[in-house]
């Protein structure tokens, strides 16, 4: 990102201290977060313009709810951004049974507004399968 555009304020959450460690020693981050995201998490909220997360909403990581701690951390007319693979919507049932539902609730409470909800090919590795985009706008 820093070579595409000059975005400086930019923060890192990662649970496993290893990966963070690496992130450190290449000056990734503004600040450095060693902790899981879940409902709650603890971080202040309205601080963010653009919440990013790709790969996360995996069995045993993240649960659906994280969509609502999401939209609490960005601000009025920032985005939430989640790049998963497709797979995973149907196979974990976490996900079959709650994340359209959340997606849905906070819409319907208009806290957010649904930008994209689409697949697109060639997730995580070239030829490895189907990817999903989501793309809010807190309200």
């Amino acid at each position: 990102m820093q070579k595409l555009a000059p975005y400086h304020n930019v923060d890192g959450l990662e649970p496993a201290k290893g990966m963070l460690e690496i992130a450190k020693h290449k000056g990734l981050y503004k600040n450095y977060l060693n902790q899981f995201m879940f409902l709650n998490s603890g971080l202040e909220y309205d601080q963010y313009d653009v919440v990013v997360t790709a790969g996360t909403f995996i069995a045993g990581h993240l649960k659906s709810d994280c969509l609502e701690e999401f939209c609490s951390l960005v601000k009025s007319g920032g985005y939430v951004i989640v790049s998963m693979g497709d797979r995973y919507m149907k196979m974990v049932e976490e996900y079959r049974q709650n994340m359209r539902s959340t997606i849905e609730r906070l819409e319907s409470q208009g806290r957010w507004k649904v930008i994209k909800d689409e697949t697109f090919p060639n997730y995580f590795k070239v030829g490895s399968g189907v990817g999903r985009l989501f793309v809010f706008r807190k309200l």
